[in-house]
């Protein structure tokens, strides 16, 4: 079953198992959460044992061309071309004359 765990959830159980309150808990769990992500931010690896191993990692930028649908439409249109026949329209031309 998918059920999401919320924080409240996670520091009702741990409050429980340590014997504390769910105020406390929830704000320890927090805390940790913030450490954890100000070691990564800083280029830290952040190791678990039991749980995993995170590490940033910087990449480079996205871009993203957004394509009129002419031109979308005039590149399917050569695409499907060259995959029947084996050619570019161009080269079809060429060998053509």
């Amino acid at each position: 079953m998918n059920k999401t765990l919320s924080l409240y959830e996670i520091a009702r159980d741990v409050a429980k198992r340590a014997d504390v309150s769910t105020a406390h808990a929830e704000t320890v769990i927090e805390m940790a959460f913030m450490r954890i992500g100000q070691a990564m931010m800083d280029g830290d690896k952040v190791k678990l044992r039991g749980f995993g191993t995170f590490e940033s990692d910087e990449k480079q930028a996205r871009v993203k061309f957004i394509v009129s649908r002419r031109i979308a439409d005039y590149l399917r249109r050569k695409h499907i071309f060259k995959t029947r026949y084996g050619v570019s329209a161009s080269e079809f031309k060429m060998w053509k004359s």
